[in-house]
């Protein structure tokens, strides 16, 4: 479903307000034009998120409009958990030239009348800041990957709340099968939506990925109704610093790869791992829930090297792996560390021009009826897809993952053209 606004009168609070995003995308941007518009309202705001990256993310964005400025805005907590563009907003740095004597009044001071004020969930629930604030509106960020409980925090501190999130996206992560079961994952987004639909908006334009990558998740989640928000969004291809091309010996796959038209914007490679030769690229098991494939690592090593050959920065490639392994084998493996690698639950909120997935699993010769616990769940699936501005590259054999419906669909609904097999 695609993103939307509940308004109505809801306890604890006088209204709530709701955005619903189809993906991340937009919902930063309309997040900041609503701190806007509230600061303008000469209200006070709480922005929280349930993690120190989403909370620095939209005051990146924020301060990048001139009727904003540092000195109206808080950010909590220590400069080692914070990006380095946000730390001139923490209490430390506005306190660098404060001296000793007038260090509480000026403390006091910030913490009173600072209009804007940002903190992840769990801080807003325990310092000190807010035994003694209360805020016009609060903003939580990520509010489909948060447990009812951590939202609590912000909610009590103010009069009004917005939720964003996207409920099909990552839920919360809960080990206890029990507590699962009781609802313990259930999160407070859904359960207001359920009740109060009718104060749901949704937001149906992405500013992220271009027209064949959107098209993908449109299709599978967002019953096609997720939109580009411009024809430059939707017409973004990947470029190449300076004129290299693959060699002339390259496999198909890599020259596949490397192709910059926008139709070529995704591709699924075939590893064949169910082929008597290709026992390279069957997964294996290095201990106790330690699943990897060193087929599928290898052959990211070579797209990444492909890339980079090719005038692709290295900050602009990201690696994502099913599995948590997989990661550690792919890093250790890596020339370069600007090269992100990480588990699709790790690259939730985070983007890339260039995405490879590693799919990792494959099926026992000897259970035909086996899955993956982690390729059946359609939300890690959906951030996979959607965390690639400009170039999709799924790593996979085919033969195994299409036992899991979500994938089985993704192919069904590629372009033959966009199909290739790994030589």
């Amino acid at each position: 479903m695609a993103e939307r606004i509940v308004v109505g009168k809801q306890s604890p609070c006088d209204a709530t307000e709701r955005l619903q995003r189809a993906v991340l995308i937009c919902k930063t941007s309309t997040i900041v034009a609503l701190v806007r518009c509230l600061r303008a309202l000469g209200k006070s705001v709480l922005i929280s998120a349930y993690t120190h990256s989403a909370v620095d993310n939209v005051l990146i964005k924020l301060l990048q409009h001139p009727d904003i400025s540092g000195d109206s805005i808080l950010r909590l907590g220590s400069r080692h958990q914070i990006k380095s563009e946000c730390a001139h907003l923490t209490l430390s740095a506005k306190l660098e030239n404060v001296p000793q004597p007038a260090m509480y009044d000026s403390i006091a001071n910030i913490y009173s009348t600072v209009p804007v004020v940002a903190a992840t969930c769990l801080q807003a629930a325990n310092h000190l800041l807010f035994g003694s604030r209360r805020f016009d509106y609060v903003i939580i960020d990520e509010a489909t990957l948060s447990l009812q409980s951590a939202c609590l925090g912000p909610l009590l501190v103010a009069d009004r709340f917005v939720l964003v999130g996207d409920p099909k996206q990552l839920r919360p992560i809960v080990q206890c099968r029990t507590a699962r079961q009781e609802g313990m994952g259930d999160t407070l987004f859904e359960q207001l939506e359920e009740r109060n639909e009718s104060a749901v908006v949704c937001l149906r334009h992405q500013y992220r990925m271009n027209s064949e990558i959107a098209r993908l998740s449109s299709e599978l989640f967002y019953n096609g109704e997720l939109q580009c928000a411009s024809d430059s969004i939707a017409s973004s291809t990947l470029t190449f610093a300076g004129t290299k091309s693959p060699p002339a010996d390259s496999p198909l796959w890599i020259r596949a790869a490397l192709k910059t038209v926008l139709e070529s914007s995704v591709l699924f490679v075939d590893t064949r791992s169910t082929d008597a030769d290709r026992l390279d690229y069957r997964a294996s098991n290095d201990g106790p829930g330690l699943t990897c494939n060193r087929g599928e690592a290898a052959a990211v090593l070579r797209l990444c090297d492909a890339l980079i050959q090719a005038g692709v920065k290295a900050s602009d490639v990201g690696v994502i792996c099913i599995y948590r392994h997989q990661t550690n084998v792919i890093r250790k493996a890596l020339c370069s560390t600007d090269i992100e690698v990480n588990t699709a639950d790790q690259y939730q909120g985070r983007d890339k021009a260039v995405i490879i997935v590693s799919l990792v699993w494959t099926a026992p010769i000897d259970d035909e009826n086996k899955k993956s616990d982690l390729l059946i769940d359609e939300r890690r699936v959906n951030v996979a897809l959607t965390r690639a501005k400009q170039k999709l590259i799924l790593l996979g054999c085919r033969h195994s993952v299409v036992r899991h419906k979500v994938i089985a669909d993704l192919l069904n609904i590629m372009r033959p053209d966009q199909l290739c097999t790994l030589e």
